[in-house]
């Protein structure tokens, strides 16, 4: 067996008076030490021990090294045990890797690098994890389906993220278990870095020196993942949420699905026509991290929301609600979840509750609607209903085949153009008496105005403009217009 140099330095480190000619590339790998005697012949990638009487540098392959001690059979003694060691490893992890089993080839990685392991996927979905995960309180958190939120977060925040997710050599990482870092290793089981390999630093601190026992590890990993279908450890085996998930994709994006089907496969798997439902629609901020975090944020989803049917379409979080099964209002349940929406960064669109599954299809155009009102600059508020925003929906609809001055009533325009030019303030007025359900002493009372002046402005719309304030149809029109001119000026400040 060969190991690398560096390694070997880093286990003799606190040896003292050991002199050292290391190879030309330091971290090369070497072969077991021998003795260095006048008449040896010398080896490329060959370790040599020797008294420092003996000096033979010059004749030294570029592969191969030199230590020196005065104590040099102790010294390879010492250097002996190490290879015995790494080749012990490696007989256990390829008896361990034989037998397929990735929960017994972990434990066997825990027992070498005295910590808990997690192998996960690239989107952060968990594979497998060794003993010590399940029996430690510490880290429950990672008994679930995906690497939580928090511990993504922190790999996130870490300044060397990008190049921790296709590097090819160990690097060390932050985990909010431990104050110390975190040692992990990609595999490439297939083109690209698909796994991670993790070491936790729960019982003691990682060091360089593992380095090399993880990489080791990860071989053995590797050719269990090339020769093995994993479906992952918490792949739910009655397959009702797939099946679940199925049927509202197909809801959603095929327009000519056929609803009987669809509302029999609900119904087999106990979401019944007559339960009350609600969708919603999610999108990050954070759009360079979406193709890599979607699976953990639909399964942290599904955690949050008891009951939800989640998959990701078209750029975003799709969810399915079942409100009945939930046992809540949906206000109520998100209002659990605002924390997490804003950690990760996530707007959302909430549809209207309804029942059945004729109109899903719609319910689902609801939520993205409302979340386009939630994603866009200056939306302050991380989840948006659509009852809260359909008026300006429909408003921005009917402003789309004719501009605003055409659209709006004219008598309105016309009140606000005569402000402009007089310094006068019948608009305000106006939008005060109709906010104050046209009661004229609190309207004087807010404008802070006396009520005999308040009755003048009001002759003087009547008079000016011809505003008809007691037909239905003809408020109406003077509240859209109004709302419309508050839009567009909204509209305008996002711009």
């Amino acid at each position: 067996m060969r190991v690398p140099f560096n390694y070997l330095m880093d286990i003799l480190e606190k040896t003292a008076s050991i002199g050292i000619v290391p190879p030309q590339n330091g971290n090369s790998p070497i072969s077991r030490p021998k003795f260095l005697l006048p008449d040896t012949v010398l080896e490329a990638g060959r370790l040599y021990i020797a008294d420092p009487a003996i000096v033979q540098k010059d004749r030294l392959p570029a592969t191969s090294a030199l230590l020196t001690s005065p104590a040099p059979a102790q010294l390879l003694n010492q250097l002996q045990e190490i290879f015995d060691r790494c080749e012990i490893w490696e007989g256990t992890l390829s008896a361990a890797a034989a037998t397929g089993d990735l929960r017994e080839l972990l434990d066997e990685i825990e027992a070498i690098l005295g910590n808990p392991i997690v192998l996960r996927k690239s989107n952060y979905a968990i594979v497998a994890c060794s003993s010590e995960v399940f029996s430690n309180p510490a880290l429950a958190d990672l008994r679930g389906t995906h690497l939580p939120y928090e511990y993504v977060n922190s790999l996130k925040r870490d300044v060397k993220f990008e190049q921790m997710r296709t590097s090819e050599t160990p690097f060390f990482f932050s985990v909010p278990v431990s104050k110390s870092q975190a040692l992990g290793v990609n595999l490439f089981p297939e083109a690209g870095a698909t796994y991670c390999l993790s070491a936790i630093p729960l019982l003691r601190p990682l060091t360089h020196s593992d380095c090399f026992p993880l990489e080791i590890c990860a071989g053995h990993v590797t050719q269990v993942l090339r020769s093995t279908v994993i479906a992952g450890r918490y792949a739910d085996p009655s397959g009702r949420r797939e099946r679940l998930m199925e049927l509202f994709r197909t809801s959603v994006e095929n327009k000519s699905a056929d609803v009987i089907v669809l509302e029999q496969g609900f119904s087999s798997l106990g979401w019944q026509p007559n339960h009350q439902y609600c969708c919603l629609s999610l999108r990050t901020g954070s759009p360079d991290y979406l193709s890599y975090t979607e699976d953990l944020l639909c399964n942290q989803v599904e955690s949050l929301l008891p009951e939800a049917c989640v998959f990701a379409s078209l750029g975003t979080i799709a969810v399915l609600l079942n409100l009945t099964l939930a046992g809540a209002e949906i206000r109520e349940l998100l209002e659990k979840c605002v924390y997490f929406f804003r950690d990760n960064d996530l707007r959302t669109g909430v549809s209207n509750v309804f029942t059945g599954f004729r109109e899903l299809r719609n319910y689902h155009r609801q939520s993205l609607i409302a979340l386009d009102f939630a994603s866009r600059p200056q939306a302050f508020l991380w989840i948006r209903y659509f009852s809260d925003v359909v008026l300006d929906y429909i408003l921005e609809q009917s402003n789309r085949e004719l501009p605003l001055h055409l659209i709006c009533s004219q008598q309105i325009l016309q009140l606000k153009q005569y402000d402009q030019e007089h310094q006068t303030e019948f608009y305000v007025t106006l939008e005060s008496y109709i906010q104050n359900k046209f009661n004229a002493v609190q309207t004087a009372r807010e404008l802070q105005i006396h009520r005999s002046t308040f009755l003048y402005r009001m002759e003087r719309l009547q008079t000016l403009f011809g505003l008809d304030l007691d037909q239905r149809d003809s408020l109406l029109y003077i509240l859209l217009s109004m709302k419309m001119l508050e839009l567009s000026k909204s509209m305008m400040l996002h711009e």
